[in-house]
């Protein structure tokens, strides 16, 4: 038998069971939400920058590409 099967044969003999994995999916759809959440969090406690700017955000879509 060739070395390397034998390290490997040896090396998992006593291997106990594990649980997968989440999905990869799963984790970063869960991960952009969170990270989206500090976000709006950061930007609320620090205030916008003018009055304004949420709104003319929501009411303006070029003001927003602009800000980009």
């Amino acid at each position: 038998m060739n070395k390397r099967l034998q390290l490997i044969d040896r090396l998992s003999h006593n291997l106990a069971p594990v649980t997968a994995a989440p999905s990869v999916k799963y984790t970063a759809l869960l991960w952009l939400a969170a990270s989206t959440l500090v976000v709006i969090a950061l930007t609320y406690s620090f205030g916008p920058i003018r009055g304004n700017a949420l709104q003319q955000l929501i009411t303006q879509p070029q003001f927003f590409w602009k800000q980009l």
